[in-house]
């Protein structure tokens, strides 16, 4: 039987809730673990500092996308920079699942990439 956290897990990687594109995005940032070959791409729309919309498109494992679909529903309406001072070991743990170091890198993959977002040119 799964816990709770392990079908949060699943929930969110069958059906994510941030999942697909910002129409109006003013800001985009991706990342990639070549040595399982996730992918992600964000997608946010930032006005006055503040994350108003946050979407993620992922090619990835459960872990990652679940990471990235909960990260999403963290901060959407938050100040960006709280992004910046939310940890890898912080958001790992608040997943609530035991993850082996290369699970970790996938949880920790859709923060990495979050704390580099770029305006759209």
């Amino acid at each position: 039987m799964l816990s709770i956290e392990q079908q949060l897990i699943i929930d969110r990687y069958k059906h994510p809730l941030f999942g697909g594109d910002v129409v109006a995005a003013t800001h985009t940032a991706s990342g990639e673990n070549a040595s399982c070959g996730d992918e992600l791409t964000w997608n946010a729309r930032i006005v006055d500092g503040v994350l108003v919309e946050l979407k993620h498109q992922t090619r990835a494992c459960a872990v990652c996308t679940a990471s990235a679909d909960l990260l999403a529903e963290t901060f959407t309406g938050k100040a960006i920079e709280l992004i910046q001072n939310h940890t890898n070991d912080e958001h790992a743990d608040s997943l609530g699942i035991p993850l082996s170091p290369i699970r970790r890198k996938c949880a920790t993959l859709p923060l990495e990439a979050l704390k580099h977002l770029s305006p759209n040119l």
